[in-house]
């Protein structure tokens, strides 16, 4: 005797639905995860300035391959390759970044 679980196509169509679902919830989370404004940021580009809200120098001392948030008000950023889009919500800066504030 055959074991075999069938679906039919009504379920089948569900099951596809739940899926889709499912990975879009999936992307846009962590989407919206990436971007930060507390601690430093790793430059795509050591030579990219850093976005608005954001500077090499913290505590007097400058590092060129990172960026550090310039206070609590800072933007939610993230480095980005330049063929990548930015996530919804972020809007794209100097080409590499993409931050929640328009530039």
């Amino acid at each position: 005797m055959d074991k075999t679980m069938k679906m039919t196509p009504k379920l089948t169509s569900a099951v596809t639905a739940l899926t889709a679902v499912l990975a879009a919830i999936a992307f846009t989370a962590s989407a919206h995860a990436q971007g930060t404004n507390s601690g430093a940021v790793e430059k795509p580009k050591k030579s990219v300035a850093c976005p608005s809200g954001w500077s090499s120098t913290k505590n007097s001392e400058t590092d060129t391959s990172r960026c550090f948030p310039q206070g609590s008000i800072s933007p939610k950023i993230y480095g980005k390759k330049e063929s990548d889009s930015c996530a919804s919500g972020y809007f794209e800066v100097y080409g590499v970044w993409c931050s929640t504030k328009r530039p």
